[in-house]
């Protein structure tokens, strides 16, 4: 049996604090790119942070040994109180229109069984 409970703080990122439209494309008549299209604007580098990481995993292994060999039974559960750690964050809008920061979040508890065979 065994357990394995990881933790780290969040990681350092940089986020847009202010977002306006660029001039319009009579302004800028040599560079079209930037025709009304969004720009964003960094405070500082690396001023907020990430919500922190852990998880928890938790494992079981039972071995049988026989005359013509082993069979090996592993349970195992990544993440097992199903935490939704910031894998990464994004901009969005909500229901009303307003702009949010989303957190997109991965694995969530994932169990797995093996089997194995020793001959």
């Amino acid at each position: 049996i065994s357990a394995a409970w990881v933790i780290s703080t969040g990681n350092a990122i940089s986020l847009a604090t202010v977002r306006y439209r660029s001039l319009s494309n009579a302004a800028l008549s040599s560079n079209s790119y930037f025709n009304g299209s969004p720009i964003e604007s960094f405070t500082s580098r690396n001023g907020y942070r990430t919500a922190a990481y852990h998880r928890l995993d938790l494992s079981a292994q039972r071995t049988y040994t026989y005359n013509w060999g082993e069979i090996g039974l592993n349970f195992s559960i990544y993440n097992t109180y199903s935490r939704k750690n910031p894998f990464y964050y994004r901009f969005d809008y909500d229901f009303y229109g307003n702009r949010v920061l989303k957190r997109v979040a991965l694995f969530p508890i994932i169990p797995t069984m093996a089997l194995n065979f020793k001959f």
